[in-house]
């Protein structure tokens, strides 16, 4: 009986054992996991650790880049405002010496013909327009009817332009603006008026129509060419300065024109 209960209590405390064994054996192989877990988390920690520092990296990078982006852009500005300052100063001077052809000096000729230096408005030698055999006659000035329409005022002005009679074509072209002054062919009525002085020499005075075209019309279609012929009109005087000014001032409004084009050649030709 004894014997018997003292194998029990052996295979008890073997069994208890046993289970003891295995549940520190379980334990081990938790910590063990749980040890391989932290490594990785450590690990990962570590990862994510360095990539915020690539990030912040980057960013410092990127951001130092964007300051020196936000430098350049302000030089820029502050260059651009520069630069319309002087071009505006620059139109300002431009406007103050064609001025200076209106208003004249006390004393002085209002306009002078290059090929006049004396200032005297003289007949041309052969004038066009005079009646034939008809000594000290005056232009012969096609006008149309008073009931004319507004096409035929103009095609009649046109058409002494055309033919050399440029005189007749101002007086008409002048009737046409006085009494169509909002005429879609007001502009172009003007800008012939300053191609007729331009033909005949008289630059200053091509000079003041040219810029009535500019000032009055400046969106419509003979506004670049007014332009281009007030710059030549002034390079024909020697104005070799407002010359370049106008030259500029077309091809900062019109820089697709074929008159920016020319003048860009002009420029090119004054230095």
């Amino acid at each position: 009986m004894r014997i018997n209960f003292i194998i029990a209590i052996c295979g008890f405390i073997f069994l208890s054992g046993c289970a003891l064994n295995q549940d520190v054996k379980s334990l081990e192989r938790r910590m063990l996991q749980m040890e391989i877990k932290m490594k990785q988390m450590k690990d990962d920690a570590a990862s994510q650790q360095s990539h915020d520092k690539n990030l912040k990296t980057q960013y410092a990078g990127q951001s130092a880049e964007f300051d020196q982006m936000r430098e350049e852009i302000a030089k820029l500005n502050g260059r651009l405002d520069e630069i319309e300052h002087n071009f505006n100063q620059a139109l300002k001077k431009n406007s103050e010496a064609i001025a200076q052809f209106s208003q004249p000096a006390s004393g002085s000729s209002p306009l002078i013909r290059p090929e006049n230096p004396m200032g005297y408005e003289t007949m041309p030698q052969n004038p066009v327009g005079l009646q034939p055999g008809v000594s000290g006659g005056s232009p012969v000035a096609p006008s149309a009817p008073v009931d004319s329409s507004e096409k035929e005022i103009y095609d009649v002005a046109k058409r002494a332009y055309d033919q050399g009679n440029y005189e007749a074509a101002r007086q008409g072209f002048e009737s046409f603006l006085k009494r169509y002054p909002q005429s879609g062919e007001a502009d172009n009525a003007r800008f012939w008026i300053g191609e007729s002085y331009f033909k005949e020499g008289w630059y200053q005075k091509a000079i003041l129509e040219y810029q009535e075209v500019i000032e009055k019309y400046p969106n419509d279609n003979k506004a670049p060419s007014a332009y281009l012929k007030q710059g030549l009109a002034f390079d024909k005087l020697g104005e070799k300065a407002n010359a370049r000014l106008v030259f500029q001032a077309l091809i900062s409004k019109f820089p697709n024109s074929s008159e920016a084009k020319t003048a860009r050649q002009k420029i090119s030709q004054l230095e």
